[in-house]
């Protein structure tokens, strides 16, 4: 998928080729990064880069649950989910117990705790982990935005899934 820098336009390798990651310093290690699954590539190149704001729901900008209320509101998830905080959504929706799907939301915080971040699977999990995250976080002060990584567990807090 285009770097951040690159929303708006279509991406301009082939599916399994290497990403590019020169201006996104927290995502995973670099490695093979599959394609968004074809309902969420529009959705993707529109939202990569957006800034991060808190309680933003889009079009302009996000945050991590924002991301997720705007994907549903677009029809890319289903619809009806609603505005929730992270952990709203972690206790509503049903866990995943196999691999990850596209349009499976991605879920963190600390173990035994309340979810504090949600990401969004833009891709179905490959046999060696690897799938499409967009995640909005960050700060705004710190220049935070939508942007994807190619790991759901690269995260120390990962705490799963859960499928609408």
């Amino acid at each position: 998928l285009a770097a951040a820098s690159g929303v708006g336009r279509k991406p301009s390798r082939s599916p399994g080729t290497a990403a590019d990651t020169s201006d996104r310093e927290d995502m995973a290690p670099a490695g093979t990064v599959p394609a968004p699954a074809p309902e969420f590539e529009d959705f993707a190149l529109d939202t990569i880069g957006k800034p991060y704001e808190w309680g933003a729901e889009g079009p302009d900008s996000f945050d991590c649950s924002g991301l997720v209320a705007y994907a549903s509101e677009q029809g890319i998830l289903p619809r009806g989910l609603g505005r929730q905080s992270a952990d709203g959504y972690y206790r509503m929706l049903p866990k995943v117990t196999g691999k990850i799907r596209s349009k499976d939301v991605l879920f963190y915080g600390v173990k035994g705790g309340p979810a504090t971040h949600a990401a969004l699977a833009a891709s179905d999990e490959d046999d060696d982990g690897r799938l499409l995250v967009l995640s909005a976080s960050g700060s705004k002060a710190k220049g935070g935005s939508v942007r994807p990584y190619d790991r759901a567990t690269y995260r120390a807090d990962f705490l799963g899934a859960g499928r609408p």
